[in-house]
């Protein structure tokens, strides 16, 4: 989103606004069995800067993945009306593959200790991670 009228904050507020929809449709649309209101292929939206504040760009690139993720379990492994289709074992191994990418981004930049001597995880941390159970294991309605 840019033009004249348009400023660089107002630009950012927008983009901030479209990806916590998008991320809440690919959740919800899951969850409730019917389909994404925009395919993955029809957003050329850029994510929003975070000038200062790296691991919040992250943290919302690795939310987006995870959402993008659903969105292809739906499509894909689930197919249509909730059958898998013929590709099942295929797109399955893909999605798979591409959560285990996000795996390593995920433990890289937002590790959880293990030590005993753990005072405590960030929030976004710990949304992250649960966010990564929640898809790799979870089967979403059909």
């Amino acid at each position: 989103m840019t033009g004249e009228h348009i400023t660089g904050t107002l630009s950012q507020r927008c983009q901030k606004i479209w990806w916590t929809i998008h991320v809440l449709d690919r959740q919800m649309s899951a969850l409730m069995g019917v389909p994404m209101a925009v395919r993955d292929e029809d957003i050329t939206a850029k994510l929003p800067a975070y000038p200062g504040a790296p691991h919040r760009e992250l943290g919302l690139s690795l939310h987006v993945q995870f959402s993008n993720i659903i969105s292809q379990i739906s499509r894909k492994v689930y197919g249509v009306e909730g059958r898998p289709g013929k590709e099942y074992l295929i797109n399955t191994r893909e999605v798979l593959t591409q959560l285990a990418s996000i795996t390593d981004q995920l433990n890289a930049t937002f590790a959880l200790s293990t030590q005993d001597d753990m005072v405590g995880i960030s929030r976004m941390s710990a949304y992250l991670h649960l966010l990564h159970q929640q898809v790799g294991t979870t089967p979403f309605s059909p």
